[in-house]
């Protein structure tokens, strides 16, 4: 049930801030040289509501959900996974107890659980990551015409290691 309630909540919480990523991902990649600022550097994404209104006028309101597909596989896989592995790792690792028989390292145990959780949500779902950051990245003319020719592309110019290219840092992230 905890993986169901976590992959469930992924999927809605994807959903709902979606705009918010195509936003960010937007402001990013825009570039302003050291001398000037976003107001007189002439760029069109200026702020979050504006960015929003610029993109749905432009490219039109579904564009707010553009790359949504593989966030949401991802999210949905890193909640699942990380609910799961956090409620199994509760029930395996023990809680110390004192001689007065009241738990002992209670919160380190829940941390443990937790960093295990997010470590395993990580592994499990990297690659999804990998392509997303890889699509997001990606400028005019388009590298990757798709998903699945994406993954053909990578799996061929990088083998399977390469779906997990950053993996340690993002390890050490979580942790």
């Amino acid at each position: 049930r905890s993986a169901v309630a976590g992959g469930m909540s992924g999927l809605i919480t994807r959903a709902m801030v979606a705009p918010l990523d195509v936003v960010k991902i937007r402001l990013q990649l825009q570039v302003v040289s050291r001398n000037q600022t976003i107001a007189t550097s002439g760029h069109k994404y200026r702020g979050i509501l504006k960015t929003m209104m610029t993109v749905a006028r432009e490219e039109g309101i579904r564009s707010l959900w553009k790359g949504n597909l593989i966030a949401e596989l991802l999210w949905g896989a890193y909640m699942s996974c990380q609910f799961f592995t956090y409620t199994t790792l509760r029930n395996i690792v023990p809680v110390y107890k004192g001689d007065d028989g009241k738990q002992k390292f209670r919160t380190a145990r829940d941390l443990l659980c937790g960093a295990g959780a997010g470590m395993a949500g990580t592994v499990a779902t990297y690659p999804l990551d990998f392509l997303r950051t890889r699509f997001a990245a990606q400028s005019e003319p388009k590298v990757y015409k798709g998903l699945l020719g994406g993954i053909t592309m990578i799996y061929a110019a990088e083998g399977a290691s390469g779906f997990f290219r950053g993996l340690a840092p993002a390890l050490i992230q979580v942790v």
